[in-house]
Formats: structure tokens, C-alpha cells, sequence
């Protein structure tokens, strides 16, 4: 059975990364104070709903927008 999700904590991610465009997973993490487990399971949460990331070579993530050309 999945997770539910708690929707503030799933705002609170999106927007410290849309805020903070570039960072490493471990610095949402951090900046959360949780788990870096538990933040990768928040981005797959988000990302079920249609908040799509990209990460670079240096592991950094970035906000993607799968219809922007």
C-alpha cells in the first residue's frame, strides 16, 4: 500500500526547490531536517502529481517543465 502524503510537507518541498533551483537532494534534506530516504520519497510523490525534476552531472536538481520547448 503506498504512502499518503501529507500535502503541506509536499508543498513545502516544491517550493523550497522551485526557490532554490540547483541544489543537491542532501540540501533539501537538510534544510527539512529529514531523512534523505524520506525526501526521496517525497520527490516521487511529487513527481506522481506532475512536479517534474531534472538533475544535472553534478547531481544538482532542477525544476522541469516537460512542455516547454
Amino acid at each position: 500500500m503506498a504512502r499518503k502524503a501529507d500535502e503541506t510537507r509536499l508543498t513545502e518541498v516544491q517550493q523550497l526547490i522551485v526557490k532554490n533551483k540547483g541544489e543537491k537532494a542532501s540540501y533539501y534534506a537538510k534544510t527539512l531536517r529529514i531523512h534523505r530516504y524520506d525526501f526521496n520519497t517525497l520527490l516521487a510523490m511529487l513527481n506522481d502529481r506532475g512536479f517534474f525534476l531534472s538533475e544535472d552531472e553534478n547531481d544538482r536538481l532542477w525544476p522541469f517543465d516537460p512542455h516547454q520547448d
